[in-house]
C-alpha cells in the first residue's frame, strides 16, 4: 500500500466567474431574507389547479387527494 501520508497534496485548479444579477433579483432575494426574518415563510399551493393536473401524480383513482371543490365562475381558465 502507498498511504494516505504519501499522496502529493494539491488544490484543485477553480476558475472563478463573477455572477451578475439583476436589481430585481437582488431586491427579490433581500426581500425573502427580511421576510423570513420577520418569521414569514414561503408557501406555493396547487390550490386553483385542473382536476386533470393530478393525473400526473400517479394516484389511485380512489384517493382522497382527487377530490376537487369546483369553482363555478373562475375569473381565468387555468390549464393543467
Amino acid at each position: 500500500m502507498y498511504g494516505y501520508g504519501r499522496a502529493p497534496v494539491t488544490m484543485p485548479a477553480v476558475s472563478a466567474i463573477p455572477v451578475v444579477r439583476s436589481v430585481e433579483a437582488i431586491l427579490g432575494e433581500r426581500i425573502r431574507e427580511v421576510m423570513a426574518g420577520a418569521g414569514y415563510s414561503e408557501v406555493i399551493t396547487y390550490s386553483f389547479v385542473s382536476p386533470v393536473s393530478v393525473d400526473c401524480l400517479g394516484l389511485s383513482e380512489n384517493d382522497e387527494r382527487r377530490r376537487f371543490v369546483g369553482i363555478k365562475n373562475p375569473s381565468r381558465k387555468i390549464s393543467p
